[in-house]
């Protein structure tokens, strides 16, 4: 065998250590996302306890979807954190949580509600849990569920208060992410 002049004496990095790739722990992601979960559902509880005229419409229904939210969460954190396998609860979960943005976003002044993040967090978790080709499925899941919410929002309240530019603004940063 005959060496390179540009090698130095003995094996190469990859002769030496034999590169095995580590595996990828779902359950490990699901804690993370169980995690963050917990800390973005408390904080939005947290958020309209502070601002109380923010979901001027349903404010005693938001509070109680968002306290059943935290217990959830919680509750999701737990069982993830004592699981190995995850099983389809992320599919099940992940479907949960679009739900829930939209369910919030429906009640807290739609385009204009600090809780857009929570489609945010959906994007997250698709790129966490199954990679870019889920994450470009869940923002076209995301942006229709955005625009019908929108939608149905403009024959609710109509369309003097309906935040157009706001809504534009938002689509495009979901479509963006």
């Amino acid at each position: 065998m005959v060496r390179s002049p540009f090698r130095g004496p003995g094996p190469t990095l990859t002769e030496r250590m034999p590169v095995t790739p580590q595996p990828f722990f779902r359950a490990h992601v699901e804690r993370v996302i169980g995690a963050v979960r917990v800390v973005l559902a408390s904080s939005s509880l947290f958020a309209v306890w502070l601002d109380p005229a923010e979901p001027a419409r349903y404010v005693g229904l938001t509070y109680t979807l968002h306290s059943v939210y935290v217990v959830y969460a919680c509750i999701l954190a737990a069982v993830m954190w004592r699981r190995s396998s995850t099983g389809r609860l992320p599919l099940a979960t992940h479907a949960a949580d679009i739900v829930v943005a939209s369910v919030f976003q429906y009640l807290t002044l739609g385009p204009s509600s600090p809780f857009f993040i929570y489609f945010v967090f959906a994007l997250f978790c698709a790129a966490l849990r199954w990679g870019w080709r889920a994450t470009v499925r869940t923002g076209a899941v995301v942006l229709v569920a955005f625009v019908a919410m929108s939608l149905s929002l403009t024959y609710t309240m109509g369309p003097a208060e309906f935040e157009l530019n706001r809504f534009i603004i938002r689509f495009v940063y979901l479509a963006v992410m």
